[in-house]
């Protein structure tokens, strides 16, 4: 449990920091992930059931969260954005798997596809970080 409030004040902590602080590429990549966090909440599967079986709903939502950083990478010239994509790609990769060998024990699923979000918070909030640090810098005139 404290895991998830680790995770959780996490979370809040780098969007609000992105929304308020970053620059257009964080505060999007901000948004894409609180929807993908919404949608994930509204499409997971039952407790007792969840890892079980391949998700589909949560693999759509990773598929999409895929699909719009991509467009997002591909609009912009801050290279943390491909790493953003490569940690969304081994969520998707990942699901792959379970699809093909559902016998993949669901307590690992579910912590090796949670674990990317960790990454992907880190990622986001250093670059937030960096960015207020250039503006900081950057003399004014």
């Amino acid at each position: 449990m404290l895991r998830i409030q680790a995770f959780l004040l996490l979370f809040v902590v780098t969007i609000v920091i992105a929304l308020l602080k970053g620059s257009r590429e964080e505060r999007a990549t901000a948004c894409i992930l609180v929807g993908a966090a919404v949608a994930t909440g509204l499409v997971m599967q039952p407790l007792p059931s969840r890892g079980v079986t391949f998700d589909l709903g949560v693999f759509l939502v990773d598929l999409t969260t895929w699909l719009l950083l991509v467009a997002l990478m591909c609009r912009s010239d801050r290279l943390w954005l491909i790493l953003m994509v490569a940690l969304q790609n081994a969520v998707l990769l990942f699901h792959a798997m379970k699809a093909v060998a559902p016998d993949i024990l669901a307590r690992f699923y579910w912590d090796y596809t949670a674990g990317w979000s960790w990454a992907m918070l880190l990622l986001l909030l250093a670059s937030t970080v960096r960015t207020m640090r250039a503006r900081r810098t950057t003399p004014t005139c």
